[in-house]
């Protein structure tokens, strides 16, 4: 697993289509939330759309946005049928792809009419404990089924929860098809945190901080990260130069383009996001 530390901008870890797993505490989910509802609104209303299910009223300020692809979504019943409506459309795009001999669906918006093109459609949902507690088998499979054959044509997921540890069946074939788990919550609870640490499922894991710099080093702390890797580095690259051209008996400019390309190497496996 790859641990991974954000601060507030979460911007950049939505640039890339993917889906993730949010999980933590109510008020850091939300923030974490916002913080993707905010970059989709950044984009044209017709190549990006997202789906909300709110079950909680979090985000009524949303009720009118022109991103939505449906109206947001408060009942959880409601929400499980929208589920399965969203794995008709997904089932949908990928026979206009077939119909058009293209894999996916930036190959299809490129040859397509710009009346045609499809938009991407984000599926938000907030409080997946609802969702999962009201219908388990459904709402499980459609999630999986969208987490793990959507990305193609155009549709993700973003699922937030507070209870991770649900024994719920379908909880872990969600968890098995999603790329990435921000987790948000204050790490002041040691058995909480190490769970988060040794047994998701996911292929990364996100912390997405919402704290103070003294919260960041306590994770940074538990995860056995030293707080000032990257100024080290800098320290080490800004003062070798001179150590590597007596040694080796080359020039400023060779030093100096050795260096800037070790550098970029290491910082590639920073835990810190540069």
């Amino acid at each position: 697993m790859t641990h991974i530390i954000y601060r507030k901008d979460l911007k950049k870890i939505f640039a890339e289509p993917k889906n993730f797993l949010i999980s933590g505490k109510e008020e850091d989910n939300a923030a974490c939330i916002d913080a993707l509802l905010e970059f989709f609104s950044e984009k044209a209303p017709n190549e990006v759309k997202f789906v909300l299910i709110d079950t909680r009223n979090t985000f009524k300020k949303h009720e009118n946005d022109p991103h939505l692809f449906l109206s947001r979504i408060s009942d959880p019943l409601e929400g499980v049928k929208t589920l399965e409506l969203l794995v008709s459309e997904m089932e949908k795009r990928y026979q206009m792809l077939e119909e058009n001999n293209v894999r996916d669906i930036v190959a299809y918006n490129q040859e397509a009419d710009p009346s045609s093109r499809m938009p991407f459609i984000n599926i938000i949902i907030d409080h997946l404990d609802d969702i999962i507690a009201l219908d388990d088998e459904s709402a499980g499979i459609s999630i999986a089924s969208i987490a793990q054959r959507g990305k193609s044509c155009g549709i993700n997921v973003f699922v937030a929860l507070r209870n991770i540890r649900s024994g719920r069946n379908n909880l872990g074939r969600i968890r098995a098809n999603i790329e990435a788990t921000i987790v948000t919550p204050r790490f002041d609870d040691e058995d909480i945190f190490k769970f988060f640490k040794i047994h998701l499922d996911a292929r990364s894991c996100l912390y997405a901080l919402f704290e103070s710099p003294s919260y960041l080093a306590i994770v940074q702390e538990k995860l056995g990260i030293e707080p000032l890797f990257n100024e080290m580095v800098d320290f080490i690259f800004e003062n070798a130069h001179e150590m590597l051209m007596e040694k080796f008996n080359v020039d400023y400019s060779r030093a100096a383009k050795a260096l800037e390309i070790m550098k970029e190497t290491i910082k590639k496996n920073s835990p810190f996001p540069s």
